[in-house]
């Protein structure tokens, strides 16, 4: 039924073709750049010794609830866990500035479950400097993301589900804004190449670079520590019906000395596992290792103090460029009313010289590990991660959207067309304006002399 209605609105939507002009010049991207710039200019600045704290709560997923993330399962009940997915809070500053970022075991986390949450931390922290990831597990729990495009992924809309999923973060960030101490404060990056296979372009590129911020409370010397990875958590198929965090929950199990490990998916768009194997090891076991020597690097690099500067910026949505076929769209209304989203999310935590840029799409690999060389010609160590409280569908380069077929892998139909929004430049877009809140939170830590 859910298919159908999507259908009935394309067989009405009137269609023209593609528009292929750069965005650049649009009210949309003006505005856009405006809103960042005023988010940059109120960005919040914290100097001196470094506090962390952080704390975990499960999803208690109801009865009857769908899993969320293959459509075949079409809106299936789970059966029950077969490992726990939870949201797990981490609370860090300098001086009197607080940030919180979220790391939950879901497909993604969209505005409604934002606006809940805000609800029920309000007076407990700003809302301007709260972020929001995602595992991406395919496995997690579904039925909290209401419309009709949202429930061909996440099922039928359960209440119940909702109020869980918004009940872990406000319960898990109370804890751990309880639980803050002095602390030491690193971050690390190491590849992991020969993991990831490009499942829109026959031997394209990826993004194998994992990220990790480590924390330290200097009282009782627990570490808690966050990772990012640009790898689909798709290692367990769609005819599985039990819930799990899939492989960084396995990982985290393999981690020893760490009080809590939370996982958030970086460039996943483009991006599987390169094999399909029932036991998960060959993906699991070169991970964690690199996990682990990433966090002992972390550790070496760690401060007791320094500077940290958030800042979130709400921008409006571009104009849709839907296509049907390579060259023919449909008209924006329609589709303006599937999706729903008229404000994207995106924000940009700067610890010194380390960023961390919270996207709201689902970005291609290839795009995230072109932020990241653009960072480090700027001398920053920057992390990028989807699904910020709002989701828009896959961001390709343009060179990826115009693939010619026979250079198309199995995936490039899904991800240029199907779940593609914007047209060719979206890919370029995105870049231009997560950059420059990460660049500019960054330069509010370290103005220019």
């Amino acid at each position: 039924m859910r298919v159908a209605v999507c259908l009935a609105l394309f067989a009405v939507a009137a269609c023209a073709p593609l528009d292929r002009t750069k965005p650049f010049s649009e009210a949309a991207y003006v505005a856009s750049v405006d809103a960042i710039a005023r988010a940059v200019r109120d960005a919040d600045v914290g100097r001196g010794d470094f506090v962390a704290g952080w704390a975990s709560r499960p999803i208690r997923v109801p009865a009857g609830a769908p899993l969320a993330g293959y459509g075949d399962r079409e809106g299936a009940p789970h059966e029950g866990a077969a490992d726990e997915v939870a949201v797990r809070a981490f609370v860090f500053g300098a001086g009197a500035h607080r940030v919180l970022v979220f790391s939950s075991d879901l497909l993604l986390v969209d505005p409604a479950i934002v606006s809940a949450v805000s609800d029920g931390l309000a007076g407990h922290i700003d809302p301007r400097h709260v972020f929001y990831t995602a595992s991406h597990t395919h496995s997690g729990p579904g039925g909290f993301v209401p419309g009709v495009l949202w429930e061909i992924a996440f099922g039928g809309f359960a209440s119940a589900a909702f109020d869980a999923v918004v009940a872990a973060h406000v319960q898990a960030a109370t804890a751990a804004l309880e639980d803050v101490a002095s602390a030491r404060i690193g971050s690390a990056s190491v590849r992991v190449p020969r993991l990831i296979a490009n499942r829109v372009e026959t031997d394209g590129p990826v993004d194998d670079e994992l990220f990790v911020l480590r924390f330290e409370r200097l009282d009782d010397h627990r570490v808690g520590a966050l990772w990012v990875y640009g790898c689909h958590a798709v290692t367990r198929p769609a005819s599985n019906l039990r819930l799990s965090a899939d492989y960084p929950g396995d990982v985290a199990r393999a981690i020893e000395g760490v009080d809590l490990l939370g996982f958030a998916a970086g460039g996943v768009g483009s991006s599987n596992p390169r094999y399909e194997r029932k036991d998960r090891a060959w993906l699991v076991k070169p991970l964690a290792q690199a996990l682990r020597g990433a966090l002992a690097s972390a550790e070496r690099a760690s401060r007791t103090s320094g500077r940290i500067s958030s800042t979130r910026a709400h921008a409006p949505t571009p104009r849709f460029r839907y296509r049907v076929t390579r060259d023919v769209m449909l008209l924006s209304p329609p589709i303006e009313a599937l999706v729903d989203m008229p404000v994207l999310r995106y924000g940009a935590v700067a610890i010194d010289d380390t960023v961390w840029a919270f996207m709201p799409a689902e970005m291609s690999g290839e795009l995230t590990h072109a932020m990241r060389r653009d960072a480090r010609q700027h001398g920053v160590r920057l992390a990028v991660t989807s699904f910020n409280g709002t989701y828009v569908g896959y961001i390709v380069p343009k060179r990826v959207y115009d693939l010619p077929d026979d250079a198309a892998a199995d995936m490039h139909h899904y991800e240029s067309h199907v779940m593609a929004f914007f047209g060719p430049y979206a890919g370029d877009l995105m870049v231009n304006l997560g950059l420059r809140v990460a660049r500019g939170v960054h330069g509010r830590s370290w103005p220019r002399k």
